[in-house]
């Protein structure tokens, strides 16, 4: 069966799973990830157990034995039609060769510590990012349709990939573990650059996941970045401002009202300086409650809901035990079931002495990894108890009693010079209430494609070093890291549904 070379270790262990429990003293481990056991001596120990065993297994179970021969034998195949595909591209690569993909647009500068690759998603993003760029450090890769997911493919399908062939030449550092070589790398600056839509961010991870999982050195370099083409165009009068993203776009609608409109509470408006300071602490409010919520996986209104609770209470670290903790949890929240960590039903104060048993959690220990559950008929969200002693929760609390009083107070927003507008109280009702007015009495364009940009304003947006923004691309948790790409990037569906199930609600502008 074997014609040209014979398995390898990684050929036999292909697919196959084993756990080993063992207790070693003093481990030592190497890289990063902490993958491999560095102690020496436990090698042979296992080696022999292992071997002792499975010979015996093979011998009574051949069938098995035989299955296990023939994915050897395909990951063998594999493994030699990618080394011929690296060898190939090896040939053809420019460090080898004069030849460059075709629809690589290269610069002219040869150092790569000054050189630039920008990889754009599509011919039309291509043909303006060509247009605008500076032809002396910028090169750009205009990639079709979406890349081939590399986590769910064979290394010899990959390389047979015309758009990673291009790729990989255009980079000139090889691929993969064994013919990686960094130093070769064309551009010191490898930019992906795709749309603002689902689609877009679909090719960009997909580029991350092939970068990670071949390319990772050029990450520990840091050579990967991301762009960030502004989100929205917007038009005020003869203004125009271009927006990187939501946050962005909150913060100029919140500006706008500070100069464009006016507030009336309770029967008396605000001076220009109480309005403006308002304006500043909503901002940074708001802020914070979408970084709490992303955090600890709560909605936002329910997060303003907490936040509202707690300083209701005069909440401080170990200041309740936990059965008057959830005895006020339980007055607070009358509209909804509670239901504790350990699964016991909250009860308001008055009938505390019934709650049966100890306390849910020792006294003082909050932080702890557990949820408490609020029901209101089929809708059900959970609250991690580490939430009400979190840093997070701690800046919101401070923020929030800046505000408190609008919170509990009515309010009149209308713009200057006009007749009194929407009314309405709380916080968050009156920051849904600037957003939605300030939309609709202005132009915003919403860019979903880099096409739609000209070549100037690619340039001047995007390109132009002197104004753009770049994230760069790290690693600050290798197995995390490694998880969340075979997560929901590799084969398990259920395991990505689940993911998607408990996130959905935190969807704000989803292109379908």
């Amino acid at each position: 069966m074997l014609k040209d070379e014979s398995f390898s270790s990684d050929d036999v262990r292909e697919g196959l799973v084993c756990v080993i429990s063992i207790k070693v003293p003093e481990p030592q481990f190497e890289g990063q990830t902490k993958a491999k056991l560095g102690n020496s001596d436990v090698k042979g120990i296992v080696d022999s157990w292992v071997y002792a065993f499975l010979d015996t297994y093979f011998e009574e179970n051949p069938t098995i034995a035989k299955k296990i021969l023939q994915k050897s034998l395909l990951a063998q195949q594999a493994r030699t039609a990618a080394k011929r595909a690296r060898e190939l591209a090896r040939r053809k690569s420019v460090l080898e060769s004069s030849v460059l993909p075709g629809k690589l647009a290269d610069c002219s500068e040869t150092d790569p510590a000054k050189s630039e690759l920008y990889i754009v998603e599509g011919d039309s993003a291509g043909g303006s990012a060509k247009q605008g760029r500076d032809r002396f450090t910028q090169a750009i890769l205009p990639l079709r349709g979406k890349l081939l997911n590399v986590e769910k493919t064979r290394l010899d399908k990959i390389l047979a990939n015309n758009e990673i062939k291009d790729l990989i030449t255009a980079v000139g550092s090889g691929v993969g573990n064994d013919d990686f070589n960094a130093e070769k790398t064309r551009y010191h600056k490898i930019i992906i650059m795709t749309d603002a839509d689902v689609d877009g961010s679909h090719i960009r991870i997909l580029l991350l996941t092939f970068f990670f999982r071949y390319m990772q050195p050029l990450i520990e370099k840091g050579y990967l970045y991301v762009a960030q083409p502004p989100l929205y165009k917007v038009k005020v009068g003869r203004t125009e401002k271009y927006l990187k993203d939501d946050s962005e776009l909150k913060g100029f609608l919140f500006d706008w009202a500070g100069t464009s409109a006016e507030l009336t509470s309770d029967g008396k408006q605000l001076s220009a300086g109480a309005w403006h300071t308002m304006l500043e602490g909503m901002l940074k409010y708001e802020r914070e409650l979408d970084r709490a919520s992303n955090m600890n996986e709560v909605a936002r209104s329910h997060c303003h809901e907490l936040i509202s609770f707690l300083d209701s209470i005069a909440w401080a670290p170990n200041k309740y035990s936990n059965k008057e903790f959830y005895a006020k949890l339980a007055d607070y929240f009358k509209k909804y079931q509670i239901t504790s960590p350990l699964g016991n039903a909250v009860v308001p104060a008055q009938t505390l002495e019934d709650v049966p048993g100890e306390d849910v959690v020792p006294e003082g220990e909050l932080v702890i990894k557990s949820i408490i559950t609020f029901r209101e008929l089929k809708k059900t969200w959970d609250v991690p108890v580490t939430f009400f002693n979190s840093e997070e929760t701690s800046k919101l609390l401070e923020l929030y009693k800046t505000l408190s009083a609008l919170e509990k107070s009515s309010w009149t927003f209308g713009l200057t010079g006009k007749d009194a507008g929407p009314s309405s109280i709380g916080i968050l009702s009156l920051c849904d209430t600037i957003i939605a007015t300030g939309k609709s009495l202005m132009t915003i364009q919403r860019y979903k494609g880099l096409g739609e940009m000209n070549p100037e304003q690619l340039w001047e947006t995007t390109m132009d070093p002197a104004k753009r923004i770049f994230l760069q691309v790290s690693i600050e948790d290798a197995i995390k890291a490694d998880q969340w790409f075979s997560s929901l990037m590799g084969d398990d569906v259920e395991d990505r549904r689940s993911y998607i199930e408990k996130h959905a609600h935190f969807v704000r502008n989803l292109d379908v």
